[in-house]
């Protein structure tokens, strides 16, 4: 599964309350708060990877009778996007009698936790019908298995991307 750097813009507004003379930390901790974990247009933003390449002067707007200082916000950040027929090496976490649930491995940079499966932005599933040429009593948890992808699912603001798969 190949990492790559992609580069977002977005509007981030700020209570004054909020504000004091670290405002790059502030905006830094806000996106990182909104967006690190979390899937995000057609792909997942992995953890400690947001960098602010610059922000505009904040514009103060009223909203429901609020003040903000809105910013408008460029940062990169490290992002995984699955595509179908994609390979990828899978470790098992479970076997029922619906078929196989995985999750890949990721560096350990990105971690958000001691839990491997917790770690993984894939949910990796493959159903008893694309088990072909396996016995389902010959794969054991924690195994590894190459698999294909046949299609997945994005959620917004959803901390795994949903795949479906077949061994190959």
């Amino acid at each position: 599964m190949n990492i790559c750097n992609q580069i977002f813009s977005d509007n981030i507004s700020l209570y004054p309350t909020d504000l004091n003379k670290d405002i790059n930390n502030i905006i830094l901790n806000k996106l990182k708060s909104l967006y690190e974990g979390y899937c995000k247009d057609d792909c997942i933003i992995l953890k400690n990877s947001i960098n602010i390449l610059n922000k505009s002067l904040g514009k103060i707007e009223t909203h429901e009778n609020k003040n903000v200082v809105k910013y408008n916000v460029k940062y990169s950040c490290d992002v995984i996007s699955p595509t179908k027929g994609e390979q990828l090496n899978v470790k098992v976490h479970n076997i029922n009698k619906m078929g196989i649930i995985g999750y890949i491995n990721i560096d350990d940079k990105y971690n958000k936790s001691d839990n491997s499966f917790d770690n993984s932005p894939l949910l990796v599933m493959i159903p008893n019908d694309e088990i072909n040429s396996y016995n389902l009593n010959d794969i054991n948890v924690g195994q590894m298995l190459k698999v294909e992808i046949l299609g997945f699912r994005i959620k917004f603001r959803n901390d795994k991307i949903q795949t479906v798969c077949k061994i190959i």
